[in-house]
């Protein structure tokens, strides 16, 4: 049970996200029902409590009401740590870090059942896309991204050799800071593309429905958050182009009903950031040019399952070998297939058997 009023505090927050009252103080959140999506909820919801200005990767650190009650004590009579874009999943071991790009939704968070499940002895970090904070801007390349995310490695681990696993969009820019590395002179020794292709100058594979607006991209990010959680999609398309400007309150709306990400007092203000970075995001995905041919080997991750509509298939189907990698490095594309969908492969179960293929291919590395 809580020992003072902050943790009696935070163990009410904890019990209000999980919605159940078997809650100690000791529980990790992510152990007891907790969720990447139900992080961010958790998190604004204890900013606004203690006013403190929490990232919400601290739960990766501090994911226990103990942990957490302890940064706020020592947070009333010094500052919180500098944000760091760098997100430690996992700091146990003596095995060369892991790090991982997450796809167009921006958020390290739900990239946190992988790391999990790769194992308490490997260290892991993670590498959230700008944009998502106040006062924060998207690059708009993947090589501006790599670069970004490049400086932070760099801080972390001077030297090689690298391991980079990157999900989704996420892919071409673990793609392209392995170009970065090995022009400076590093070693990768494990490159995972997590379910996306390589770019292809020859072949438009944008989504038919995509027109370009901010409707679809609030949609489109909207599908992301229905896919996690398991929800129905509550909005066609159609219909959130005849909601107009009101498209973004009707998201917010059905998000706070169901604890999805944000709170009741969160503003659509909140929600464009998280819609401009996805924008950003795709958009520096659908650009990229790999020019470049690597030295190192690709390992490619590809789902079993397909969730794209009939008539979207032709957009999405890419017979090419490897995807494609294969035209990108001078060693080999090895191409592992695994259980789940594009969006469930990084959640459990299914996250299990992509970590457990992961951790053989490190064996065979190391």
């Amino acid at each position: 049970p809580p020992r003072d009023l902050i943790e009696c505090q935070l163990l009410a927050i904890w019990q209000q996200v999980l919605g159940t009252d078997q809650i100690g103080i000791q529980d990790d959140f992510f152990a007891v029902g907790g969720h990447s999506l139900l992080a961010m909820r958790l998190i604004s919801l204890i900013r606004q409590q203690f006013n403190l200005p929490l990232p919400v990767a601290v739960l990766f650190q501090q994911g226990t009401v103990t942990a957490l009650a302890e940064l706020i004590r020592q947070a009333e009579s010094a500052s919180l740590p500098a944000w760091s874009h760098c997100v430690p999943l996992q700091t146990q071991g003596e095995d060369v870090p892991i790090y991982i790009l997450p796809g167009a939704i921006g958020s390290v968070l739900y990239l946190q059942p992988l790391a999990a499940a790769l194992g308490s002895q490997q260290p892991i970090y993670a590498l959230q896309t700008p944009g998502l904070q106040p006062g924060e801007e998207t690059p708009d390349s993947v090589e501006a991204v790599a670069a970004y995310h490049l400086a932070a490695i760099r801080q972390q681990q001077p030297d090689g050799p690298y391991q980079i696993l990157g999900h989704s969009s996420g892919g071409r820019v673990a793609f392209d800071l392995a170009r970065q590395l090995e022009a400076a002179g590093e070693s990768v020794a494990l490159l995972g593309i997590l379910d996306t292709s390589a770019p292809d100058p020859q072949q438009n594979w944008q989504d038919p429905q995509d027109d370009g607006s901010d409707t679809y991209q609030l949609w489109s990010l909207l599908q992301v958050f229905t896919e996690l959680t398991g929800h129905a999609t509550p909005y066609a398309l159609a219909e959130l182009h005849a909601q107009g400007d009101q498209a973004p309150a009707q998201v917010l709306s059905w998000s706070q009903h169901h604890q999805i990400v944000f709170t009741e007092t969160d503003t659509t203000t909140t929600l464009q950031r998280w819609v401009q970075t996805y924008r950003a995001t795709t958009q520096g995905h659908s650009r990229y040019q790999a020019r470049a041919q690597l030295t190192c080997p690709i390992h490619l991750f590809r789902v079993s399952e397909k969730t794209y509509e009939p008539d979207a298939t032709a957009a999405f189907s890419d017979d090419r070998p490897h995807w494609g990698w294969n035209m990108h490095t001078q060693a080999q594309v090895h191409e592992i297939h695994v259980p789940g969908t594009h969006v469930t492969m990084m959640a459990r179960p299914q996250v299990q058997t992509l970590a457990e293929a992961i951790r053989a291919h490190l064996r065979h590395t190391s």
